[in-house]
């Protein structure tokens, strides 16, 4: 699923970074990965281990991919945060039944008549629904188009550890 219209204006749409309760982090836990420290802790080794960490979610089939030993694949850090960005661009408010304030208020959206859509309604629903993704510093990019009862987004977003993350969904 893809979303895409407008550019956001500048300056780049930059926030200071949010703090969420432990309440709220624990109903996100499954969809989003634990947001903790630094996301390091130190092992029995010394060596550090990354704790931003989750499942690796095929963006294609949505299945969970398998390693050729048999083990769920996992995904780690930035990579962890793009997918989670992502999975929020393709869940609909509500729609997540352990946080129904997670996704993306597609209601705003598709529940109205285009003509009756504040000009940067959106850019602002796709804003607040990325943003939720506390790794998130800044969109740099956000272009959102309808084609039909289709919308395409386009995002790219700088993250507090400096990666540039960017993606395209479709939401019908």
């Amino acid at each position: 699923m893809l979303l895409s219209p407008g550019t956001l204006p500048s300056p780049a749409a930059s926030r200071p970074r949010a703090t969420s309760s432990p309440e709220a982090s624990a109903s996100r836990a499954i969809h989003t990965p634990a947001r903790t420290g630094r996301h390091h802790h130190r092992s029995k080794g010394g060596k550090q281990v990354d704790r931003n960490m989750t499942l690796k979610i095929d963006p294609e089939t949505m299945d969970i991919p398998i390693d050729e030993d048999g083990n769920m694949v996992l995904i780690y850090g930035d990579e962890t945060t793009a997918q989670c960005v992502r999975l929020t661009l393709l869940t609909w408010k509500g729609g997540f039944p352990l946080d129904e304030s997670h996704g993306t208020d597609y209601e705003r959206i598709f529940g109205r008549r285009r003509s009756d859509l504040e000009s940067d309604e959106v850019e602002e629903v796709l804003r607040e629904a990325i943003f939720q993704e506390t790794d998130v510093e800044q969109i740099d990019q956000l272009d959102a188009e309808t084609d039909g009862r289709e919308l395409n987004v386009a995002f790219s977003g700088t993250l507090y550890s400096g990666q540039t993350i960017s993606m395209e969904v479709t939401q019908q």
